[in-house]
């Protein structure tokens, strides 16, 4: 439990400081160039903790998130897709569109479903029921289909398993070697990752 709730605190905390970068008090009071927004993709497996931090992002407004992709992790596909969807509605932010994934790693073998958050991954509270549903278009199209339209812009933050974003690389590299920034957030909290890596670690 104890490392559950470090890993919770330290997922919240990087979420923070990527939204808002690190400033000191007399940079806080000075009057400061407006900035662009970060252009970010969220690839989760939606459990607790990562509902936390999609509401945290989503509340930011120097971020700007162009979608949620899901894979299996915490729990099943399609409860990652209705919980990424309750966080957002709980942030306000229904316009954010949310896309399912991959259940099976890129070699075909089915995730073995794991959470500390109950079955619905939220404490079988009762919480989860979202009003929208997911998109319908594949979320590997997504992300591939996001950065050819945004090149060099768009930063990936995975908060689980890598399998979309490996599939991502093994369909079309060259538009991914068009990410500005790939960043993991898992329990080892790794930080920005090459594609190399990101590849590697979705098999």
């Amino acid at each position: 439990m104890k490392k559950t709730i470090l890993r919770f605190s330290l997922l919240l905390a990087l979420v923070m400081l990527l939204a808002c970068g690190c400033q000191s008090p007399a940079t806080q009071n000075a009057a400061m160039p407006e900035v662009q927004p970060k252009t970010m993709i969220i690839d989760t497996d939606a459990g607790g903790d990562d509902a936390a931090a999609i509401i945290m992002a989503a509340l930011q407004p120097e971020i700007d998130i162009l979608g949620i992709t899901v894979v299996s992790g915490n729990v099943p596909l399609e409860q990652g897709a209705k919980n990424a969807l309750m966080a957002l509605e709980v942030a306000g932010r229904t316009d954010v569109p949310v896309y399912c994934g991959s259940s099976d790693s890129i070699a075909g073998v089915e995730y073995e479903i794991f959470s500390v958050y109950g079955k619905d991954g939220m404490g079988d509270a009762g919480l989860v029921h979202p009003s929208n549903s997911h998109e319908s278009e594949y979320a590997v199209d997504f992300i591939l289909n996001a950065i050819e339209d945004s090149p060099d812009q768009v930063e990936i933050v995975a908060l689980g398993p890598v399998t979309n974003i490996a599939l991502a690389i093994k369909q079309d590299p060259e538009t991914m070697e068009k990410v500005k920034k790939a960043i993991e957030i898992s329990f080892g909290i790794r930080g920005e990752l090459n594609l190399e890596e990101l590849y590697l670690q979705g098999l």
